[in-house]
């Protein structure tokens, strides 16, 4: 019975809390929540679960930047272009 009761634990402190965590933070991604990373806790299968995700995440953050920086360089053109057509027009 004390050998079932470890193997119960064990399994459940390798594999159950970090699966559960993994879950966790997927749902949190796809609510688009990006500021989650998961404390990686070995370098098994789960592990590397795990640093896949914080991968993936911090790979999201930087697409994100850059759609942000792009998009502020495409506001700046547009409000000059804006200028140079109104100034053409009054001509």
């Amino acid at each position: 019975v004390l050998a079932c009761l470890s193997l119960v634990w064990i399994l459940n402190r390798t594999l159950l809390r970090p699966l559960q965590s993994a879950t966790q933070a997927f749902s949190r991604l796809v609510d688009g929540d990006l500021r989650q990373e998961l404390n990686v806790s070995s370098k098994d299968e789960v592990g590397q679960l795990q640093m896949g995700i914080n991968r993936m995440v911090e790979q999201l953050r930087r697409m994100i930047a850059g759609m942000r920086s792009s998009s502020s360089e495409l506001t700046v053109v547009s409000q000059s272009l804006d200028e140079t057509a109104d100034r053409v027009l009054a001509g």
